[in-house]
């Protein structure tokens, strides 16, 4: 009767409703009851009558009677209970780059052996993934008794998803990686490109691959820039890097070669500069104060209310305008060029044991690099369900572009703020996939999130406590602004998650200041940044110099590449990153002989490809080749 009354309060205009029945409470075993007393209703009532069905059954009966008169909602529904993944934000940022080795993995075994791929393995590392990613974190009793052996045993449990990919992912990769066999070729590396375009930047070689060899070399003994890290690894510097290919190089005792290009840090004054970007950090906060693209004389830093960009705010209960800063900020060099240069800015702060951020740029290269290191301190509460037991770890990003339009990417596509989102969805906070940008019609910056994926604009709004049934209480509208906060970490929600964290954390993130917003750019710069070049010991025979098959235009990018589960063949998921209709060129199956299919999740030769691929805004399209 409550139902069938609220339904009549509401004006409700259709013949069917659907009744999601979970027996008691959520998370509920099923009722068994309600067979016999859907039996009992039906027998003695004209109406409503139940039909017990699924979800899909119950929507399909209601399309078929009412699809025709429904109205239409477009836009984001941005999600209410993402908070969580600031809860445990050292698994959250693990889990995000298992997934990315991952599909790094999947992509060198396809391009090396896929006849030998581990399908059950790779199915069981991508599970683990998504077991530590699925919204529950933990015990109903997290908040309230974060000590009680429940508690800690369901953590320990959904900490191990995320421990076990890193594991496996790991793992995967290494075994992809050796698919390139044959004798060792001394001191020689090659670099494996696993995405699907041409790409140009720094490369980390670790110390076990280059030790005692600082000098770079080509194929055809031309040097190429690289410096000697202050950790012992050895920074080179890429270019033209073929997609889903390899190159070799070569390493040598000699000096490292420097080119014109420089790279420099002045500690006295708090500067970087590289020819293209200069900026300055803020000895007061740490933050940088002033960040200017050659060329463009506007300082693209939004500090007219004392904020600078990668400036640390915590605060604790729901006052953001107690947000506390760094303070006692000392500035040093860190990497001296020319080819990298750094500056570590240390410091005191609210919340944490210590603070460590190092800013870095590379000569020739548009882009800086933030790399944050956070030994967060454990907030200790009497009851963390209390005010004073919440707290909120942020990093702002205020920008300052005339005119300039947010953009926020989720995953395979691009929303603003308010004008692309559904009226019921969340504004308080958001969830991006690897980058925003803010931009007019002349120039703007992309910013990069590699590890935190949560975020606010234009303020710090993520501060409704607990779990909040209120809707009035939500914020309703964003308004323009030009503010990112990254919402590191928190413990705000009130079941589930996790009531506090502690201990050696890190955020990095990047940022490119451009005369014109390209999200395709902008999808590219991130995804490289998750998925860099791939370094190895070379072996006889030549490196993958050029890709299996080919693929325009720039906007059209290989989201994922994998050998087909039955071993057969390869999958390829084509990802149309822009907001315009676009036809995919596949090329080199003209002359190779491979033959390509549409295909879908179940990867079977569908429809065999003829001519382009026809690809809607952000559209995904699956293809089978053999």
């Amino acid at each position: 009767e409550d139902f069938c009354n609220g339904l009549a309060k509401r004006d409700y205009p259709y013949e069917v409703a659907y009744v999601r029945w979970a027996g008691i409470g959520d998370n509920a075993v099923p009722d068994p009851s309600i067979c016999d007393f859907i039996r009992d209703w039906n027998e003695t009532h004209v109406s409503p009558k139940f039909i017990i069905s699924s979800t899909a059954e119950a929507f399909r009966a209601f399309e078929a009677r009412h699809g025709a008169e429904l109205p239409s909602v477009a836009g984001d529904w941005t999600p209410y209970w993402e908070d969580g993944a600031g809860s445990s934000a050292l698994e959250t940022a693990m889990n995000r780059a298992s997934s990315d080795r991952l599909a790094q993995a999947e992509t060198v075994w396809a391009l090396t052996n896929p006849r030998d791929y581990p399908r059950a393995a790779f199915e069981d590392a991508w599970r683990n993934v998504l077991l530590y990613s699925e919204h529950t974190w933990g015990a109903w009793c997290s908040i309230s008794d974060p000590f009680r052996r429940e508690t800690r045993e369901q953590w320990t449990i959904k900490q191990s998803y995320a421990v076990a990919a890193d594991r496996q992912s790991r793992d995967l990769l290494s075994r992809a990686l050796a698919r390139f066999s044959g004798a060792a070729v001394p001191d020689a590396i090659d670099l494996v490109n696993t995405t699907s375009w041409t790409r140009n930047e720094l490369v980390v070689l670790p110390r076990f691959l280059s030790e005692g060899k600082d000098r770079v070399v080509e194929e055809d003994g031309r040097p190429v820039p690289s410096q000697r890290l202050r950790n012992g690894e050895l920074v080179m510097r890429a270019t033209d890097m073929p997609p889903l290919a390899a190159r070799r190089y070569f390493l040598q005792q000699d000096a490292p070669h420097t080119d014109k290009t420089a790279a420099s840090a002045d500690s006295e004054n708090a500067t970087l500069d590289n020819g293209i970007i200069r900026l300055r950090v803020d000895k007061q906060t740490g933050g940088i104060a002033e960040l200017y693209l050659n060329g463009l004389e506007a300082n693209i830093v939004d500090n007219a209310d004392g904020q600078a960009l990668n400036e640390y705010l915590y605060f604790i209960g729901d006052d953001p305008s107690e947000a506390g800063r760094a303070g006692k900020v000392r500035i040093h060099t860190g990497e001296t060029g020319p080819l990298v240069a750094s500056l570590l800015v240390k410091s005191d702060a609210p919340g944490c044991h210590a603070l460590e951020r190092e800013i870095r740029l590379t000569a020739g290269q548009d882009v800086v690099e933030i790399i944050n290191k956070v030994d967060k301190q454990r907030l200790t509460a009497p009851r963390y369900h209390a005010p004073r037991a919440k707290e909120s770890l942020n990093f702002g990003f205020p920008f300052a572009i005339p005119g300039g339009q947010l953009r926020l990417e989720v995953p395979f596509g691009v929303i603003r703020p308010d004008a692309d989102q559904i009226p019921s969805a969340c504004k308080n906070w958001f969830t991006v996939s690897r980058w925003a940008d803010v931009s007019n019609d002349q120039f703007g910056v992309t910013w990069v999130t590699l590890d935190a994926p949560l975020v606010q604009v234009g303020g710090l709004t993520a501060n409704l406590l607990n779990s909040q049934t209120n809707p009035e209480v939500w914020r309703k509208e964003v308004g323009p602004t030009q503010k990112i906060y990254s919402w590191a970490m928190n413990n705000h929600w009130g079941t589930n998650y996790r009531a506090f964290q502690e201990g050696p954390h890190v955020f990095r993130f990047l940022l490119r200041p451009h005369r014109g917003y390209d999200p395709a750019a902008a999808a590219r710069l991130a995804i490289a940044a998750g998925q860099p070049l791939l370094p190895i010991a070379a072996r006889e025979g030549q490196a993958m110099a050029s890709p299996p098959l080919g693929l325009s235009p720039p906007d059209i990018l290989v989201s994922g590449l994998k050998p087909s589960d039955d071993g057969q063949g390869l999958i390829l998921r084509l990802w149309n990153a822009s907001a315009r209709d676009t036809r995919a060129d596949i090329t080199g199956h003209e002359v190779a002989p491979w033959k390509i299919w549409r295909s879908d999740i179940s990867e079977r030769p569908l429809e065999a490809l003829a001519g382009p691929v026809s690809m809607p805004p952000w559209g995904i399209v699956s293809l089978r080749a053999e």
